[in-house]
């Protein structure tokens, strides 16, 4: 999630995050493509460290959750899972 982002930050509108924001918005979600694209198909994550360190400027962070996705995703399926009584997957 992006810092001052909304949901059509991807158009042009000037209202949706700002003629600065969203050029930068688009550019960062097109390298994080790439970057992820490294990880997923040559288990190359440097790519995807340096895009976290050029981006971190307009990533929004919520008060007290993990820096990585990952595992924060992971515990609210976990824990969705079981609160309907389904066994969590390793």
């Amino acid at each position: 999630m992006f810092e001052g982002g909304s949901h059509s930050i991807f158009t042009d509108r000037s209202f949706t995050g700002g003629p600065a924001l969203n050029p930068k918005v688009k550019a960062a979600t097109a390298e994080l493509t790439l970057a992820f694209l490294d990880l997923a198909f040559d288990g190359n994550g440097t790519t995807l460290t340096r895009w976290n360190a050029t981006w971190q400027p307009i990533l929004a962070t919520a008060p007290g959750t993990a820096l990585s996705p990952v595992p924060v995703a992971r515990s609210r399926r976990i824990v969705q899972g079981s609160a309907i009584g389904l066994v969590a997957s390793p």
